[in-house]
């Protein structure tokens, strides 16, 4: 079953899947997965990061890399706070996409990310990580945000980061 597809369509048997997993601990935001908010211009949160930076560059949107590991509580917990409403309305209406990182020993091999881009260069030395990028071409703004933090704080950090 094609998750990502069917979550845009809302048909039953996704509803089920997507409860089933929900039901075992995971998340359809893991899968950069989640019902859209009709007229809010689809998920927010993408997997493919080719991809979200050529349509970022296509709708003139900006970046918000979201490095993180799935053995990572905190970044469980962050995933959380960018589901928030409130969160997702703040990411919309500065027309911001939020790219998921999987951050492991082969990061390299399995994310097409500029050099630039890689976590290193960008000095992430932790996780949770967020790095917000203006542009393109693509570059830091200088804006980065490393732990956890609740709904009101990544509000106020992504209205500043801009």
């Amino acid at each position: 079953m094609d998750l990502n597809r069917c979550c845009k369509t809302g048909s039953k048997k996704c509803g089920l899947a997507l409860f089933f997993f929900t039901l075992v601990g995971a998340a359809p935001l893991l899968w950069g997965c989640q019902r859209p908010d009709p007229g809010a211009g689809g998920p927010v949160l993408r997997q493919d990061v080719a991809q979200a930076l050529a349509d970022a560059e296509a709708s003139q949107q900006s970046v918000l890399l979201f490095f993180h590991a799935p053995w990572c509580s905190a970044c469980g917990a962050l995933t959380k706070t960018l589901a928030d409403p409130k969160v997702l309305k703040t990411l919309r209406r500065a027309q911001t996409m939020v790219v998921q990182v999987e951050v492991g020993t082969d990061l390299a091999a399995r994310v097409p990310l500029p050099p630039a881009l890689m976590p290193q260069a960008l000095g992430v030395s932790g996780l949770p990580t967020l790095v917000y990028l203006s542009g393109p071409p693509w570059a830091p703004s200088g804006a980065r945000l490393s732990g956890y933090v609740g709904p009101q704080r990544l509000i106020e950090w992504l209205k500043s980061a801009r």
